[in-house]
């Protein structure tokens, strides 16, 4: 499964086509920073691609869960109870060969609302926001007039439409097709978001396959979300009452459209205009930015709404380059998706403050998710030059959608190459906190020669993986008082079923961190003898 269960699918024009880009060795973006460029033009991603070499790409769920009310993060050692583990690993034991995509049901009137039943505990760890009081939350320059200007972003209208009369797109068709005289076919409509007077554009049209991007789930989704995230209640009360309310208007004359009933368009395009007027009004009293200033969390489904929509826009018309599998090297791609990544960032205690790195990055998409979630300097390294290309993709458009969304995330570098020859990476694992390694399909050449680098890391530093750099039952003795698996502490930890791309079965993981206090205790203690 696709790390947001893609939300495109066809019809999204070339790579090549979509826009003009510069070939980076090291993207960095942050509240204070820019984008540094070399010259070099990059390869067309619509091109043939080398072989994957050394990809680790962590991704997202597609399902956008109804949003939360916030917690404070817990840091329990098991989430779930073994038994049901067990019973889940017995039952459930499909892998899947690589990432696939299909289209995740936003808020469909087609789809049953209650049937993901989840256990309290489980719900528990999805309530849970990872609360960081000096963490600021909104982005300044989004709410600044002088930030009027269009975003480089690639639109909903982009991704989704009937083509020209040139060129028609056979993969979307007109949604509502039951129309009045004063009617234009499919027409193109703007959503605002909560910046200052930034709008994306959506045609409304429906995909003919399951898995394509539907614009009119989506633009409910965004405003639900907007609702929940942005405002107090008696703010949204317009937008979420029940009985009166615009999104049951919206999902009304969407099942309206659905059936084919005249004057359904115009009742959906009136719902849309309001909630535009709605946001205008609240953003020019300042009330969404006095709502922002007052967060110090983002709660997951809103960080999982962004990356789905980066995800659709850059990476699920292609994913299909990700799929080039070396079985038995280190040349292989799976996903860790945004649950079990936001179920890291608690148990690690992951802040603003702290620096996170991803070694086997992918195409990105923890590094964003830390960067957005927990607004820290985050970092990545890749080799696989597909990878890297859909990574450069996603980067540019997390830092349009942050803006769109008002939001400061922290530092992004996306590093390519070795990251056990990248300079760059050298320096940011000796000021690293959390340091992220899906050791899953790794060499154990490849894991011994990280193991060498975590001499390197400062005290305290926990290093993720989900198999141990130190072996079951192992003891210091004086034999091997040299070892650096000497200096870590491994806690043992058991992720959720749904929690990577390989397979729908729970499992573990492990959280090492490095403290040499036991082995000058245990030199003490020889040099005593």
């Amino acid at each position: 499964m696709g790390p947001f269960d893609g939300m495109v699918g066809k019809g999204l024009k070339p790579l090549a086509a979509q826009k003009q880009k510069v070939h980076s060795q090291t993207i960095k973006t942050g509240p204070n920073s820019t984008s540094k460029h070399t010259s070099q033009p990059t390869q067309s991603i619509s091109k043939p691609l080398p072989p994957l070499s050394n990809g680790q790409g962590k991704t997202l769920n597609g399902n956008a869960p109804k949003p939360q009310k916030q917690a404070l993060p817990a840091h329990s050692r098991s989430n779930e109870p073994k038994a049901r583990i067990k019973e889940e690993k017995r039952s459930t034991s499909l892998k899947r060969s690589s990432p696939t995509v299909s289209t995740p049901r936003f808020d469909s009137d087609n789809s049953d609302e209650d049937a993901d039943v989840k256990s309290s505990k489980r719900r528990k760890m999805e309530e849970d926001a990872c609360v960081d009081l000096s963490r600021r939350i909104r982005d300044i320059h989004s709410f600044s007039v002088q930030d009027s200007g269009a975003l480089p972003m690639i639109h909903a209208a982009d991704v989704a439409n009937l083509g020209t009369d040139e060129k028609p797109n056979p993969n979307y068709a007109t949604f509502f097709t039951a129309l009045t005289g004063d009617e234009d076919e499919a027409p193109v409509i703007e959503i605002r978001y909560p910046s200052v007077s930034h709008k994306e554009r959506y045609q409304m049209v429906q995909g003919k396959a399951g898995d394509d991007f539907k614009p009119l789930d989506e633009i409910i989704h965004v405003i639900s979300t907007v609702a929940e995230n942005y405002l107090l209640p008696s703010q949204a009360e317009p937008i979420t009452n029940e009985s009166s309310g615009l999104l049951r208007d919206l999902k009304r004359a969407r099942l309206r459209g659905h059936k084919g009933e005249a004057g359904a368009q115009s009742k959906y395009v009136a719902g849309v205009e309001k909630y535009n007027a709605l946001l205008d009004s609240l953003s020019k009293d300042g009330s969404i930015q006095e709502n922002l200033d007052e967060l110090h969390s983002l709660k997951l489904p809103l960080v999982e709404t962004i990356l789905q929509q980066i995800y659709a826009r850059t990476v699920s018309p292609h994913i299909h380059t990700l799929r080039a599998y070396e079985n038995g090297t280190d040349n292989v791609y799976g996903e860790l998706l945004p649950r079990f990544c936001s179920s890291i960032f608690k148990h690690t205690r992951l802040n603003s403050s702290h620096v996170f790195v991803d070694l086997g990055s992918g195409v990105g998409n923890v590094v964003l998710q830390a960067a957005l979630q927990i607004g820290c300097e985050s970092w990545g390294c890749e080799m696989m030059p597909n990878a890297c290309e859909l990574a450069a993709l996603q980067h540019e458009e997390f830092i349009a959608r942050c803006r769109l969304w008002g939001l400061a995330p922290g530092e992004v570098h996306l590093e390519r190459g070795d990251f056990l020859q990248n300079e760059s990476i050298g320096k940011a694992l000796k000021k690293a906190d959390v340091v992220l390694i899906n050791n899953q399909a790794f060499t154990p050449a490849l894991n011994d020669k990280l193991i060498m680098h975590f001499l390197d890391l400062k005290e305290g530093c926990q290093i993720v993986s989900l198999k141990s750099f130190v072996p079951h039952g192992h003891k210091m003795q004086a034999r091997n008082m040299g070892s650096p698996i000497n200096v870590l502490d491994v806690r043992e930890l058991e992720y959720f079923s749904n929690s990577v791309s390989w397979t729908d079965a729970p499992g573990r993981w492990y959280v090492q961190t490095k403290d040499s206090r036991k082995v000058e205790a245990f030199q003490r203690k020889i040099n005593a003898a």
